[in-house]
């Protein structure tokens, strides 16, 4: 109950190749789709109740990047420019795949507005997204490059929260909260469709 283990299969047999087990938290249990997978830069990297973690699949060593209340909550994993991103609180950072160090951190004035809940790679760019914002990262400059609201208007002023998760590829951004899929157009930074989902 208070630790949990990556699973390698075979995908020759579909049987199970190894178990690494992952440590033990002293934190209380949270939702799994706070748990991420990534396999970037010849490793498999893990972001749980632990906090971001590196496990090299030949010998199975898992080696802790950053603990889990570093600067806050955390919030993705993403693989872009050759580097493993994370997002923790306000703070983007930046982590060498071949070691796990982090090489540059930084809290970029323009996610203020939003508190980060998803980050992705897509179309060249990070994209971070938060309460009713999505903010697109260049991860060779290491700024944000733009910033949008995404969402309903439900007032003059108010805006509704409306994202909290996104995904993305060569072409295409998309962002999911509350059954509404906004499909963002990454040369136009901007809400290209809005697709409501069935319960």
């Amino acid at each position: 109950p208070n630790g949990s283990d990556l699973v390698q299969v075979d995908p020759a047999t579909n049987r199970v190749a190894r178990t690494v087990p992952l440590g033990k938290s002293t934190r209380p249990a949270r939702a799994s789709g706070e748990h991420h997978l990534l396999v970037a830069g010849g490793a498999v990297w893990v972001m749980n109740q632990a906090g971001i973690l590196r496990v090299d699949p030949g010998s199975g060593r898992v080696k802790i990047v950053m603990g889990p209340d570093r600067y806050g909550p955390l919030s993705g994993l993403a693989a872009a420019g050759g580097s493993v991103w994370a997002v923790a609180g306000m703070v983007v950072q930046q982590i060498r795949p071949e070691d796990g160090t982090i090489g540059w951190e930084d809290a970029p004035m323009e996610l203020t507005p939003m508190i980060p809940s998803g980050l992705t790679a897509g179309a060249g760019a990070l994209w971070v997204v938060g309460t009713g914002f999505l903010a697109r990262f260049d991860p060779d400059t290491r700024r944000v490059v733009a910033t949008f609201r995404i969402g309903h208007r439900i007032g003059a002023d108010v805006e509704l929260v409306v994202a909290d998760l996104v995904a993305g590829d060569d072409r295409t951004v998309v962002a999911l909260r509350n059954k509404v899929l906004y499909l963002i157009d990454p040369a136009a930074n901007r809400v290209r469709a809005e697709v409501r989902l069935p319960s």
